[in-house]
């Protein structure tokens, strides 16, 4: 049901918030935002919101 759950979420997300998502699952974030040639300040952006549809999605505490 989990593993269902967070695919719902990723999912619905645009293709780029997906990509950063699978690439921190074994990743840095550092190396997340070099290799989507993006600023660390972007990528911190992204995760907040992120981060909110896995809360709206009752997932929050199976980030951490």
């Amino acid at each position: 049901e989990l593993r269902q759950d967070l695919g719902d979420v990723l999912a619905s997300m645009p293709p780029r918030m997906r990509k950063v998502c699978e690439m921190l699952m074994s990743g840095s974030k550092t190396a997340a935002a070099a290799e989507l040639k993006m600023s660390q300040w972007a990528l911190y952006e992204m995760l907040e919101r992120i981060l909110v549809r896995f809360e709206k999605a009752g997932l929050r505490d199976y980030l951490k």
